[in-house]
């Protein structure tokens, strides 16, 4: 790698450390309780909209999804750790593989029919939260429409919640956003971006298109309920109404909006 080449990866470097320092600092610093966790909730949210812009701004294929990954990532540690003692820690990649496995289930639906393009498959996505909010709710061992509290879990030495709370969620950003950016710089996303152009003519010229689109929903659904899970520890407890809405979904799009979607500038 050239000496310019290094350049952004030492200054991506320099930005993550200094990050990581913020959250170590204390209130003789100026950095108080309330700004570390608006901060992790920003490091959440961007998480959630990397986790979308993979499917949806690279492929093209609008999601409103997100509620469904969310909330099944977040149930999964609630339920695991409230009520049947797990530690808080292994039900993370537990999350994740529910939420990916759930990803893949809309995808295998959707995907093998041609016709879930476009508004069809916006509409397929917006049911599953409502579909899985309907389940939750009567089904007594996951809500049974009582909610359920999310126990605080054993802190490392030395760190408060909210310390706790925003260097988690760094690393959770951090993750997502590298793994975006490895996606775009690859033949993954390359053929993703051949989807968004024109489908049909990407299957023309040999682009696998349905495993691709597998990849980019199991990503999407992998990187939001793992973050997912995280959203339990600053609400305290968590009911269905708060995670299985369009509020999430919604919130993510906007974000994406402001921010641009689609590619990064390579």
């Amino acid at each position: 790698m050239t000496g310019r080449g290094w350049r952004p990866v030492a200054g991506f470097g320099l930005v993550l450390l200094a990050l990581a320092a913020v959250g170590f600092a204390g209130e003789g610093w100026g950095v108080t309780s309330f700004h570390l966790t608006l901060l992790g909730s920003l490091f959440f949210w961007t998480a959630q909209a990397t986790s979308w812009n993979i499917l949806s701004g690279y492929s093209g294929y609008f999601s409103f999804g997100q509620g469904a990954f969310v909330g099944v990532g977040v149930y999964t540690a609630a339920v695991l750790t409230a009520k049947h003692g797990w530690n808080y820690y292994l039900t993370l990649p537990v999350a994740a593989v529910l939420s990916t496995l759930l990803g893949l289930g809309i995808g295998a639906v959707a995907f093998r029919l041609g016709s879930f393009r476009g508004a069809t498959f916006a509409l397929l996505t917006l049911a599953v939260p409502f579909i899985l909010l309907a389940a939750a709710r009567v089904t007594r061992e996951i809500d049974g429409g009582q909610g359920v509290v999310v126990p605080v879990p054993d802190l490392p030495p030395g760190l408060e919640f909210q310390q706790f709370y925003y260097l988690v969620t760094l690393v959770v950003a951090v993750g997502a956003v590298a793994t975006g950016y490895a996606i775009l710089h690859s033949r993954f996303g390359w053929a993703l971006s051949a989807i968004h152009d024109n489908e049909d003519v990407a299957e023309q010229i040999g682009v696998a298109t349905f495993r691709w689109k597998m990849l980019a929903i199991g990503t999407t659904g992998l990187i939001g309920g793992g973050s997912g899970a995280l959203l339990g520890l600053p609400l305290g407890d968590v009911t269905v109404g708060s995670v299985f809405t369009l509020t999430i979904p919604l919130f993510v799009i906007v974000t994406i909006v402001l921010g641009g979607r689609g590619p990064w500038p390579r």
